[in-house]
């Protein structure tokens, strides 16, 4: 009787091993989809105040981290501010960075001015 039971523990042995091994896969799916998940990079919105008018960015910038955030408001500033800069004096523009939550995290403003030295 040992004997018959012998091939039969070798194969309850082998498919809870085999069923182990499942699990662990799918756990290591789970956590490896999560952490992805986890990683995803937020978007930020830059919306442009240009003196009292407010242009609401509605596409929104997938930025890794602040700094990222940061780099990408003061580099766009220059060409948005000489796109409207007018000779009327001062012009100030600024960029407001607004998280997904729609909080303002970050802003970055710049004032140009244009006088004759006469």
């Amino acid at each position: 009787m040992l004997g018959d039971q012998r091939p039969a523990n070798k194969i309850n042995s082998k498919l809870s091993e085999i069923s182990a091994i499942q699990v662990v896969d799918e756990m290591m799916d789970n956590i490896a989809h999560n952490s992805a998940s986890d990683r995803r990079m937020p978007t930020y919105y830059f919306d442009i105040e240009d003196d009292s008018r407010l242009q609401r960015d509605d596409t929104g910038v997938v930025c890794e981290n602040e700094e990222a955030v940061r780099r990408t408001a003061v580099e766009a500033l220059p060409d948005i501010a000489s796109d409207g800069f007018s000779d009327a004096g001062g012009h100030t523009i600024a960029i407001l960075v607004r998280n997904e939550e729609g909080h303002y995290v970050f802003r970055a403003a710049m004032t140009l001015t244009a006088d004759w030295l006469r």
